[in-house]
């Protein structure tokens, strides 16, 4: 057996499972990023980890072979840390990689938080077109009928856009998220509000 093969099995054997209606968790999340094509990859093979519960030695079996994939990829890519969770029928399976921190050394669990990143993006557009399809809006409203403080600095854009325009990124606005990292006093509508003011990249 393999140093390589030895470490894979220190990550597998100490994977749990947790009860879901005592530890809520977000479906399938990583707290690394592989870039946008690995990230995909790596979502998908988590969503075919939930089979029935008649089906749960599969289950940990399909587990270990994800942990030793991972494994793989951090070390390929240079991922000090991540974090692992794979929600099945009968509860959530768990796992920390890494470290959380270079200098202390302080290791991943499955407590450790890391920042979401674009993962929200993915949410927030399943969300309105759930809402879409359940007709209580519309791609093609505009944004300020739900929003009402929304502006952009862009009079066209300012006057024009939609929800379909923010959920496709063509309003011509550039990043304006440093503000996420701010503390907890600064609120969504505080953010929001920075936009009227934000520089557009581009015309709308």
């Amino acid at each position: 057996m393999t140093h390589e093969k030895n470490l894979v099995d220190e990550f597998v054997q100490p994977a749990r499972m947790v009860d879901v209606t005592t530890r809520k968790r977000t479906c399938a999340v990583m707290g690394a990023l592989f870039g946008p094509t690995r990230s995909l990859a790596l979502c998908l093979l988590l969503s075919a980890v939930s089979p029935s519960p008649a089906q749960e030695p599969d289950v940990v079996s399909r587990i270990d072979l994800l942990v030793e994939r991972l494994e793989h990829l951090a070390r390929e890519h240079h991922v000090p840390g991540l974090g692992l969770a794979v929600v099945t029928p009968d509860g959530v399976f768990t796992r920390g990689f890494g470290v959380a921190d270079l200098e202390s050394g302080r290791a991943v669990t499955p407590d450790t938080i890391f920042e979401i990143g674009s993962i929200t993006k993915t949410f927030t557009g399943v969300l309105v077109a759930r809402l879409a399809t359940e007709g209580k809006i519309d791609f093609d409203d505009p944004v300020r009928k739900h929003v009402p403080y929304f502006h952009l600095k862009d009079p066209e854009a300012d006057e024009k856009v939609t929800l379909r325009d923010l959920l496709c990124h063509r309003t011509g606005v550039t990043r304006t998220d440093t503000m996420l990292n701010a503390t907890e006093e600064v609120t969504v509508e505080d953010i929001v509000r920075q936009l009227a003011i934000a520089e557009p990249m581009a015309p709308f």
